[in-house]
């Protein structure tokens, strides 16, 4: 089964998981490096919002 979760890497190269998970086992994991500022999903909706008033 696939699952992602959100994630920050440090400059160490540690993988911090923001939110708690349960495995019932060890698992191998595909880390995807997204290189943007973290903006919060908030602002990005509004922003969209913005944009779809502009062309109502």
């Amino acid at each position: 089964m696939l699952r992602s979760v959100k994630a920050t890497i440090g400059v160490d190269g540690k993988v911090h998981i923001r939110e708690s998970i349960y495995l019932s086992h060890a698992c191998r994991a595909i880390v995807t490096i997204i290189d943007e500022p973290d903006t919060p999903e908030t602002a990005i909706l509004n922003e969209a919002a913005l944009i779809l008033m502009q062309f109502s």
